[in-house]
């Protein structure tokens, strides 16, 4: 082992002597070479930039801080732009300039490498479409000597750069602690690599920041085409916040905008991660919701970017296995899978705009739903809906908040339900025949709690044939009521929707055609009852006309066993009220009442809400007169009451009250 060991120690020896001696060769021959280094570096620079450099700081040579190449140091640099305006166009603490140590030997001083170090980088373009970084001079103005700028790569460590482009309205601002960029920089025509970890700032187009402070890892290719101001992109990865993107396509400069030919695609990307990166303006739709799952896409961007053009934009994608829930909502919308497509269209606006959801499914409430959606011209919408599936709306109530409707619980059922047509024609109804509906959708133990009152055991079914919906075994209770209908109700559908769209006032009317048959009917179980202060000791009971009577139009025909309202009850009540306009007409209506009959026709005068008129024509036969004045409340006057009457009447009556 001895032998072995002073082996190892005289190789070690050696190997110390021949780098003692490395290095003492390289500080005699920096000595040699400094001082001529840095006139000529500072005399050909000169020559070659057209605009002026201040070096603040000291200059310095050295063979060994970069080896194998030599480097010449600038510190406290400022460059100032080749605008008239001479602001900075870099201002560093250092640049290193690198060249062959054997070039050095030859008196060839031919920069290779560049590194720039902590420092500001501020590329602007303005509304002509001047650069403001034309900073060297052309070649019939610079003589070149034996210092020449042959530089094959540049090397950006902890630099701030902004991009401003007046032009087409864009602001770019990154840091990056280290960036590579390779490639013949001294050529017209050369392929650039480029490795960078950026924190990108802001990325601003048309004053929407895309990537505000987001972490970005760069690896592409370009082919560079100086004096045509062109761009090919070969295969770049692009990694924001963890995600990654390909990109690849074209890109040219010209004077009043830039024409693009991208096309972008990611794969296996995480929903939640993508919708964090939305802009600030988009955010805010989603900031309800929250989503989990995997998305992939791929799109293209085509077309000219300025002031005034959009270019043309592309983007299909699919989502597997994704969750959507509400802040609202207890339940999540859960295996979710779909296909999309988004354009911006042929105009490149949002009145060519559209949005397409394919072969949709998820399960709710382990339910599965599925459906369709097509989305067109985001100015003045045109909806394509297609839906199967059940769905609780006790749980999705959240999403659709009310102020006439409190609580609400059951499912309703979908089977084969679209709708196509124009969403704010919904609320217009010169645009009604031009929207189509159809299919069926079934309530199942449905109850509605509204201020006043609750509809309990809701069932039935109902067909739906553009702006009709035909009703078949539709019935419900409200305490001790119960009503059955059956018929068809127009209009219904853009009734409920503009309902809930609290930016348009609800002008629709909701036409009608069915028929009532109920056991037993208690008119305050039905419309409910408001409760008010007359006085701090003393309340009255106010029963309203229902809200809804104010949106019908058309015919209802009933058949009552028992009606209640106050202390007035009947037996076999029938008759028909027709809506019409501000009226309500109450036509043939019959009942047995006051141990006797009555008939009746009249009308109801709506126009003023607040105070309705009532207009009544009613022959009475053989009612008890005492029972009669009790349970109206003998009139209202004190003079003559039940208790002071006694026998029968027959009687015409004619009566005109005030409803309010």
């Amino acid at each position: 082992m001895l032998p072995v060991q002073k082996k190892g120690i005289r190789g070690l020896i050696i190997f110390s002597i021949i780098l003692l001696a490395l290095l003492i060769a390289g500080w005699i021959t920096g000595l040699i070479f400094e001082e001529k280094i840095k006139v000529v570096a500072v005399q050909e620079l000169n020559n070659q930039l057209a605009t002026e450099v201040n070096i603040n700081g000291k200059i310095s040579f050295s063979l060994l801080s970069n080896f194998p190449l030599a480097s010449i140091t600038f510190n406290s640099v400022e460059i100032k732009e080749s605008f008239s305006e001479k602001k900075n166009l870099l201002v560093c603490e250092k640049i290193s300039l690198l060249f062959n140590l054997w070039d050095l030997l030859r008196n060839n001083y031919r920069i290779k490498q560049v590194v720039v170090e902590d420092g500001l980088l501020q590329v602007r373009r303005n509304a002509e479409g001047s650069n403001n970084y034309n900073i060297f001079k052309t070649s019939k103005d610079s003589p070149r000597e034996k210092f020449t700028l042959s530089i094959e790569e540049a090397l950006l460590m902890n630099l701030q750069i902004f991009y401003d482009d007046e032009r087409v309205h864009q602001h770019y601002a990154f840091n990056t602690l280290s960036s590579t960029l390779t490639g013949n920089f001294s050529s017209d025509n050369f392929l650039l690599n480029i490795q960078s970890d950026l924190f990108c700032k802001q990325l601003k187009i048309h004053g929407i920041d895309y990537l505000p402070n987001r972490d970005v890892e760069l690896n592409c290719r370009l082919e560079v085409n100086l004096l045509e101001n062109f761009y090919k992109i070969d295969d770049a990865e692009i990694t924001i916040e963890g995600n990654r993107f390909l990109l690849s396509g074209s890109l040219m400069s010209q004077r009043n905008g830039n024409d693009v030919d991208l096309k972008l695609a990611g794969d296996n990307l995480r929903i939640e991660q993508i919708a964090a990166l939305l802009p600030e303006k988009y955010r805010l739709y989603f900031s309800h919701f929250k989503s989990k799952g995997l998305i992939q896409f791929n799109g293209s961007i085509a077309g000219r970017i300025s002031e005034n053009v959009n270019p043309k934009v592309d983007v299909h994608f699919g989502i597997n296995n994704g969750l959507f829930s509400h802040d609202k909502m207890k339940e999540s919308f859960r295996r979710v899978n779909l296909t999309g497509h988004y354009s911006n269209g042929v105009s490149g606006s949002l009145s060519s705009s559209s949005l397409e959801l394919i072969d949709f499914s998820t399960t709710f409430r382990n339910t599965p739903v599925s459906g369709s959606l097509i989305l067109k011209n985001f100015l003045h919408p045109y909806l394509d809906m297609k839906l199967n599936g059940t769905v609780s709306l006790e749980k999705i109530q959240p999403l659709f908040p009310s102020d006439y409707i409190t609580g609400l619980s059951g499912t309703v059922a979908f089977q084969q339900f679209f709708f196509r047509g124009k969403v704010d024609g919904i609320s217009r109804s010169l645009d009604l025949n031009k929207i189509e509906a159809g299919g069926s959708f079934i309530l199942k133990d449905v109850s509605v709690t509204t201020k006043t009152t609750s509809y309990n055991q809701l069932n039935g079914a109902f067909e739906i044939d553009n702006n009709q919906i035909a009703i078949d075994r539709f019935s419900f209770k409200a305490s001790e009521s119960d009503l059955d209908v059956d018929g068809t109700i127009n209009n219904f559908i853009p009734y409920l929707i503009a309902s809930v769209n609290d930016s348009v006032k609800n002008q629709q009317k909701i036409g009608l055609n069915i028929k009532l048959t109920s056991r037993y009917l208690k008119w305050t179980d039905l419309v409910g009852v408001k409760t008010h202060s007359i006085t701090k000791s003393q309340q009255s009971r106010d029963y309203p006309i229902p809200t809804l009577f104010y949106a019908f139009t058309g015919s209802i025909t009933g058949n009552i066993g028992r009606f209640a309202y106050e202390r007035f009850n009947a037996s076999s009540l029938h008759g028909n009220i027709l809506f019409l306009g501000n009226h309500i007409y109450f036509n043939d209506f019959g009942m047995n009442a006051e141990q006797g009959n009555v008939t009746a026709k009249g009308k109801l005068d709506i126009t003023h809400g607040s105070r309705s008129l009532l207009d009544l024509n009613a022959r009475l036969d053989n009612l008890n007169i005492s029972q009669l004045f009790y349970e109206f409340n003998n009139f209202g006057q004190p003079a003559l009451t039940d208790k002071n009457l006694n026998g029968t009447v027959t009687s015409e009556v004619a009566l005109q009250a005030t409803w309010d």
